[in-house]
């Protein structure tokens, strides 16, 4: 194709270049549009036997754990609105040889325990502010009498990183900045706040 003169040729690259930057900027957009979504859906499966009344049924946390460590997979998602609100590193329990993450709700495991918890009320304790469970499955029935609590650790970075974080005993660690964070949720919710984990 000839270009008839400079002005035109000079016009028709520059909308060809913006033309590819805005099919670039949409493209890079929609994965974590529908990333959020998904975990939302997620999280929404996961409590749906306990958003009763008694409980926040406008926002929930949710932990997965099938994420590697060194991404974020703590989140504070609103139910009522499909989003997630915070999110940060959150460490594991014990793993098997291969660093996948075990489960159990057996006392002495030190595992992590799948399934869906109360928030129960707060204390002080070894880890300084901490958060009390209500394990409402029969996957993590014994959280309470267990000790698996919402705590932080320094060991926790706060930002996602190139390698696995540290492991706990049971326990979904975060750092001590979000753990602010989610006081500020858990502290002035009129109800208790559901922590799903898988």
């Amino acid at each position: 194709m000839a270009w008839p003169n400079f002005p035109n040729r000079f016009t028709a690259v520059l909308l060809a270049l913006m033309g590819s930057m805005f099919i670039c900027s949409c493209s890079t957009e929609r994965e974590p549009v529908a990333e959020e979504a998904e975990l939302v859906a997620r999280c929404r499966t996961v409590l749906r036997h306990h958003l009763k009344p008694g409980v926040n049924q406008d926002m929930a946390f949710y932990a997965d754990l099938s994420r590697p460590s060194d991404q974020n997979r703590f989140f504070v998602v609103d139910i009522q609105h499909n989003r997630v609100l915070a999110q940060g590193l959150c460490c594991n329990g014990r793993t098997d040889v291969l660093g996948n993450v075990r489960y159990s709700n057996t006392y002495g495991s030190k595992c992590s325990s799948r399934g869906v918890a109360r928030v129960a009320y707060r204390y002080r304790g070894q880890f300084g502010k901490a958060y009390k469970f209500q394990g409402l499955d029969p996957t993590n029935s014994n959280m309470f009498a267990r000790a698996v609590l919402l705590h932080a650790h320094g060991c926790i970075p706060p930002q996602p990183q190139p390698e696995p974080i540290c492991v706990s005993e049971g326990c979904p660690t975060v750092n001590p900045a979000f753990l602010e964070t989610l006081a500020g949720y858990t502290d002035h919710s009129p109800k208790p706040i559901l922590l799903g984990i898988e």
